[in-house]
């Protein structure tokens, strides 16, 4: 029995059918999420319920040829009920292509049967329809940090290529201000402790006192992205007053390739919460 999907407001999911049962209680509203947005974004049956307003913003969904995907556990479940819709017959997702934000995302697609391409395979001026990710923390203005899976720079680099940028995640990553966790900043390998000092230095400046760590893998030797660069932990005592600008000033650091603020991209986020244990309410940020 597959969870009913409910697209009218309020937006809810029926999480009672059998294939919810093995799944882990925390996993339930990722899976939740993203089965709401594959059903908005992905499933023509669906296409007479869509909002108008979205019809209006990205048209039919057969326009959609090029899908970015995120990383992360709940990009993960995107990806897997991708794979379910597929499998089921549909069309319009063995017509798409999608790029990955990872090469974890890359393994995963493939083994669901998604028609998987690089960035570099879009020609000399890419273009992306539509980006789906996952967050870590996100605030009252869509402002967002991500990135705590090491894969930021491939993920600012095609949701920033995106013409729709959308945001799932679970209510618990809702922060009325950033920085309740670590900012995850993707730095070159070499001269790390003066790319550590400016660093610093610059938060500090802009934010107070902050802690920092390159991040270790379960060997205890220095986490490299897909990219071979480091990440670079940062903790702030009084969390991000100003996301933005803090963005800006540490990426004119040399040595600093990417940042974890995802600022004033104008995401379309939505969030999932467990009401009871037969329901999951889907709610969009309004900002």
């Amino acid at each position: 029995m597959n969870a009913h999907v409910d697209l009218s407001a309020p937006n809810r999911i029926d999480i009672t059918g059998d294939d919810w049962k093995d799944i882990e209680p925390k996993e339930v509203t990722k899976r939740a999420v993203a089965k709401y947005a594959v059903a908005k974004y992905f499933n023509n049956a669906l296409t007479d319920i869509e909002h108008k307003d979205d019809k209006e913003q990205s048209g039919d969904r057969n326009d959609l040829k090029v899908v970015g995907l995120g990383t992360g556990s709940t990009a993960t479940w995107l990806v897997k009920e991708l794979g379910i819709l597929l499998r089921q017959g549909s069309s319009n997702i063995n017509r798409l292509k999608f790029v990955c934000t990872s090469q974890d995302t890359v393994t995963k697609a493939r083994a669901e049967g998604l028609q998987v391409v690089e960035v570099q395979e879009l020609g000399t001026n890419p273009s992306v329809d539509l980006a789906i990710d996952g967050a870590d923390e996100i605030d009252p203005a869509a402002n967002i940090i991500k990135g705590r899976g090491g894969a930021l720079y491939r993920e600012k680099l095609i949701e920033l290529l995106a013409k729709r940028f959308v945001v799932i995640a679970d209510s618990s990553k809702l922060v009325q201000k950033l920085g309740a966790g670590t900012l995850p900043v993707d730095i070159g390998t070499w001269s790390t402790n003066a790319i550590m000092q400016r660093v610093e230095r610059v938060c500090h400046t802009l934010q107070g006192p902050v802690s920092m760590t390159i991040r270790n893998n379960q060997d205890e030797e220095p986490f490299r992205t897909d990219d071979g660069n480091y990440v670079l932990d940062v903790t702030f005592s009084n969390g991000i007053s100003d996301p933005v600008q803090l963005c800006r000033e540490l990426k004119t650091i040399n040595g600093v390739i990417e940042t974890g603020l995802f600022v004033q991209m104008n995401p379309e986020v939505f969030t999932a919460r467990q009401l009871d244990s037969s329901t999951v309410q889907i709610s969009q940020l309004n900002y």
